[in-house]
């Protein structure tokens, strides 16, 4: 894990039971912090996630522990190497979002390229939007263009 500030945490990559830390981290305190793992989509990350934590060998309550970590990440950033070329790109920007009424997790893509061009299905939501100010971006940041 590197710190880049008291506030801020990277982990390189989380394979295994370590992600139970990168989720503390982000459940802790550490706005802004963020980690990789090897995933095939931003749904199927917070599953990932959840399976890595229970190799730790403890007893978890999956729907409990699946629903703790969609409430720790903020977004997930896809990133694909195309086939022939290996050129790696951003795929795919998605907002992960938990609703406290009845824990429903909701993914919603912010950004997402087609192949040849980039779709823009939502804006950010308020509360994404109000976690992001809180490190003082500059005005037009988040603005479609």
């Amino acid at each position: 894990m590197l710190r880049l500030s008291p506030d801020i945490v990277i982990l390189g990559e989380a394979r295994g039971a370590e992600a139970d830390q990168l989720v503390k981290t982000f459940r802790r305190g550490h706005p802004g912090s963020m980690g990789t793992i090897h995933s095939n989509s931003p749904e199927a990350s917070i599953q990932d996630l959840v399976d890595m934590i229970m190799e730790d060998g403890r007893s978890w309550d999956s729907s409990h522990l699946y629903l703790r970590v969609a409430r720790s990440v903020d977004v997930v950033i896809q990133l694909h190497v195309e086939p022939g070329t290996g050129i790696r790109r951003v795929w795919r920007i998605t907002e992960v979002h938990c609703t406290e009424t009845d824990n429903n997790v909701q993914f919603r893509d912010l950004c997402r390229f087609t192949g040849d061009t980039w779709e823009m299905p939502n804006a950010i939501s308020d509360l994404l939007q109000a976690k992001l100010n809180l490190f003082d971006p500059p005005e037009d940041t988040f603005k479609l263009a």
